[in-house]
């Protein structure tokens, strides 16, 4: 078993996916509009789960899988058992997931014995990894970020063949299905939304995280780590990459710190339905963390134990919730959009060109912009739920289109306030997003109708393809495209309706609603102070 000292590690129960990255989206003259955003039910994600129930394991991946079950059981890594001795949980190839986790007794949502419990000690984290040869090699790259540090860790233990983890990293496959691995042909299919400029973003950020390591310097001073033929760019992509859909997060020494979990890294994702996820310790340790004689026995050592919430049936997938992610996310970093996923957001901007406006009063109205802290190219988002057209935005397009006195009266009474000026003022900020949105709505090449179509073909082209194969991957990337679009333009068809609602409600209500505003109250004290002097 492998032994690590850690170092007064305190564990936090929280989960989450490993770096937030924002969402792009490109600057127009006026008003611009992308979508989605950074920010469950998987559905029918691809086929039933019967068929993963039919589908066999390759020999090569059965040997694979019985190897990793072989160091799981010896390393301490428990799966919870029936009264009768059974199992209760297993992994399985599922057509379209992977290796994935069933149960394969049925579950009910009070048991209280835990179905899994991974002992700290295999974690693959920044906290086992003490004794690396690699550590020396990375205290020489300070400026160099942990999530590029963790990645040439994991690479070097991934190529290493004699590793501690080789027996898991075995299972992890070379071709990820995040968005940012997809060929060009396929990320057509996303034109006219913003995960294309996330994309890049991403690429980007890879890429500077990559130069600061500096690989080449790294060579010449460590030979023995650096093999020539290891740590190119492309590896070094998806070692980042494996790391940022598998990693979870728990709290070291008060500080948040990435670690991969086996067994736990292989369960799919819904935020309907569950397991539950935490850090506990199977048994009290008596000995002192940081002394040359830890015991660090599977007895004591700090463990991620899941627990059944939910009821399971024989045969059905289990699921862990990866929190609340919106489909840009989960495509990005996961590699699947969900096909009605109440999290969904649409990404908007707002530029304005100050040349064409020639606008006396800009500055001033960038000024308040500023002190709500709305920045040029600043990010809106439209929601399924809550203030589902973010309030910044119509307060933006309020100050872009308000007079001189109105500004003033903001300058004076402060920017909090979502209250319109008055009617009319709001039925000219409505409509000029709403018209900025149908603009969006026109360039896709697609309706919401077509998009439905096109989804049942490629289910039904999934259930007569060979799993494991190119052509099922290509369906699969084809069919998360599909929802991710879908997604967007549910979402603005929604908003826009919103939009409709409210612009009928002001001019339904339009004098009860005037002598409310603040603004109304305001120019109307401002008249009797006038008429009394």
């Amino acid at each position: 078993m492998r032994g690590s000292r850690l170092q007064c590690i305190v564990i936090a129960a929280a989960v989450c996916s490993l770096t937030a990255l924002a969402a792009a989206a490109s600057a127009v003259v006026g008003l611009e509009y992308t979508e989605a955003n950074n920010d469950l039910d998987t559905g029918d994600l691809t086929t039933t789960d019967a068929l993963a129930q039919q589908q066999s394991v390759p020999p090569l991946m059965q040997d694979a899988l019985d190897e990793f079950l072989q160091w799981a059981s010896e390393e301490g890594i428990e799966v919870g058992e029936s009264d009768a001795g059974a199992k209760t949980l297993e992994l399985r190839l599922h057509p379209t997931m992977g290796l994935s986790i069933f149960a394969s007794q049925a579950i009910e949502a009070s048991t209280t014995t835990p179905l899994l419990s991974v002992p700290l000690s295999t974690f693959f984290a920044r906290f086992t990894l003490l004794d690396s040869p690699m550590m020396a090699a990375l205290a020489v790259r300070p400026v160099a970020r942990e999530e590029a540090k963790l990645s040439l860790l994991f690479l070097y233990e991934y190529f290493d063949p004699d590793s501690f983890w080789q027996p898991w990293f075995q299972l992890f496959p070379r071709e990820l299905d995040c968005a940012g691995f997809w060929d060009d042909l396929l990320l057509m299919e996303l034109d006219n939304t913003s995960i294309r400029d996330a994309i890049r973003q991403l690429e980007a950020l890879i890429e500077y995280e990559y130069d600061q390591l500096d690989l080449p310097a790294l060579r010449l001073r460590f030979p023995d780590s650096f093999v020539a033929d290891r740590f190119s760019y492309d590896d070094f992509k998806w070692a980042f990459m494996v790391l940022a859909s598998r990693g979870l997060t728990m709290s070291v020494n008060n500080a948040p710190c990435t670690v991969m979990i086996p067994f736990v890294d292989f369960f799919n994702h819904n935020g309907a339905k569950s397991i539950a996820f935490s850090y506990t310790r199977r048994a009290g340790d008596a000995s002192d963390v940081s002394s040359g004689n830890y015991d660090d026995s599977v007895e004591n050592l700090n463990c991620a134990v899941i627990s059944g919430n939910e009821t399971f049936l024989p045969g059905e997938q289990m699921f862990l919730n990866y929190k609340a992610h919106s489909n840009e996310v989960l495509l990005l970093h996961y590699g699947f959009a969900l096909p009605h996923n109440e999290h969904d957001t649409f990404l908007v901007r707002l530029h304005f060109d100050r040349e064409k406006t020639n606008d006396p009063l800009m500055d001033l109205r960038e000024h308040l912009l500023e002190l709500r802290g709305i920045q040029e190219n600043h990010p809106f988002l439209l929601r399924w739920h809550g203030d589902i057209i973010d309030p910044d935005i119509l307060f933006a397009l309020r100050v872009m289109i308000a007079t001189k006195d109105q500004l003033d009266f903001l300058l004076e009474e402060g920017i909090a306030s979502n209250s319109p000026f008055s009617v009319d003022s709001e039925l000219v900020a409505t409509v000029l997003l709403q018209r900025s949105l149908e603009r969006n709505q026109a360039k896709f090449a697609t309706t919401i109708e077509s998009d439905e179509f096109a989804e049942q073909r490629v289910l039904r082209r999934l259930e007569e393809t060979e799993p494991e194969s190119p052509a099922m991957r290509g369906l699969i990337r084809e069919l998360h495209a599909i929802r991710y679009r879908m997604g967007q333009k549910r979402l603005l068809a929604f908003a826009l309706a919103q939009l409709a609602q409210l612009q009928a409600e002001l001019d339904l209500n339009r004098i009860t609603l005037d002598a409310t505003y603040p603004f109304q109250r305001f120019q109307q004290s401002l008249h009797e102070q006038d008429s009394s002097s």
